[in-house]
């Protein structure tokens, strides 16, 4: 994959290496990443990301995160996409019969509660296994306590359920010590998931393999 910005004479090549992009200028730094915030929510914006020289939809294929605490891997849009895929388990050959028996039951308690009711009352609803599903509330499990390791499992759940690869961070390494920067990179990059890193200063440590583009407070790129 590769990005490009025209306007702002931005090129990154083989984002699958990894990106890190320093940007000195305050008002530049907003710039970039509330265009990025706006491209990626409304797909409205001068940055242009491809893959075989073919153009992407950064909406469907990438994701900025300006608070990494509040990385969450269960949030609503994949909570409902693992929904999905549960029902389909469910309605599948090997579930599809006892999937009838289990709404099968409920539509005779739904019955019973209804004619043991003190009152007249029906229910508008049919017993449908979307609902279940959707009442038991199906999440990412999740087991790291670190804040590297939390973050590897959002981005993994990112990945797998919602088809992301790339994602934007925003001075990131204020988290991380080179260790666990270093060990969550080639993590990710043996999943296939490319990182672009947007810090506002040089990080405290080197970063290698990481394609890398400067630009000052005077604006001088390099």
């Amino acid at each position: 994959m590769k990005l490009v910005n025209p306007s702002l004479n931005l090129d990154f090549q083989e984002l699958e290496d990894g990106s890190l992009l320093i940007v000195e200028s305050s008002s530049l730094f907003y710039k970039i990443v509330l265009g990025l915030k706006n491209q990626i929510e409304n797909n409205i914006g001068d940055f242009i990301l491809s893959k075989d020289f073919k153009p992407l939809d950064m909406r469907k294929n990438s994701l900025l995160i300006i608070d990494p605490l509040s990385f969450d891997p269960n949030e609503k849009k994949i909570e409902n996409e693992i929904n999905k895929l549960v029902l389909q388990e469910a309605l599948d050959e090997g579930h599809y019969e006892e999937t009838s028996k289990i709404i099968s039951i409920l539509e005779e308690y739904t019955d019973t509660l209804a004619f043991d009711f003190n009152g007249n009352i029906t229910t508008k609803k049919e017993v449908e296994i979307s609902s279940v599903i959707k009442m038991l509330s199906f999440q990412v499990e999740t087991y790291c306590e670190t804040f590297q390791g939390k973050l590897f499992e959002s981005l993994l759940a990112f990945n797998k359920y919602l088809g992301i690869n790339l994602f934007f961070f925003v001075n990131l390494l204020n988290f991380l010590e080179r260790e666990e920067f270093e060990e969550l990179s080639l993590s990710l990059k043996r999943e296939g998931i490319s990182l672009f890193l947007i810090e506002a200063k040089e990080p405290k440590y080197k970063i290698d393999c990481f394609n890398k583009v400067i630009i000052d407070s005077d604006l001088c790129q390099f």
